[in-house]
């Protein structure tokens, strides 16, 4: 059994995403391997895509597990976003490798905000698209 537990439901670009991963094995199985991963994906008309923020692993963990994370949220990346044609949707996916049976996955949605508006940001991400040129 997986259990996603997130400190916040709701974060701002540029701040962090902080939780826990529980694992909890079903019978005699233990995972070979627990990938805990943060990303943003799209839905919806046209092209799909799919970005992986950060990933945490754990290789051979016991039968009972608590795996924390903390991820940074780009402060340029895409904010969530729920429309008719296009969906921006934020999660935290788990995926528990089993041995000689089908792996366990689960996954935990969140939002990502706009920040309040400070210049100062900018002008560090203006320079770098300057220097570009």
């Amino acid at each position: 059994m997986i259990r996603i537990v997130l400190s916040e439901e709701t974060v701002r670009n540029g701040e962090r995403v902080k939780g826990s991963v529980t694992w909890q094995a079903d019978g005699s199985k233990t995972p070979r391997s627990i990938e805990v991963v943060c990303r943003w994906r799209t839905e919806g008309k046209g092209t799909k895509r799919q970005e992986i923020v950060d990933t945490v692993a754990r290789e051979n963990p016991p039968s009972e597990a608590v795996i924390p994370f903390d991820v940074a949220i780009p402060l340029y990346g895409p904010l969530s976003y729920d429309g008719k044609l296009l969906r921006v949707i934020w999660e935290i996916a788990v995926n528990a490798d089993l041995p000689m049976a089908r792996d366990q996955h689960e996954v935990k949605a969140f939002s990502v905000v706009p920040r309040r508006w400070d210049p100062k940001d900018w002008e560090d991400k203006l320079d770098e698209d300057e220097d570009e040129t």
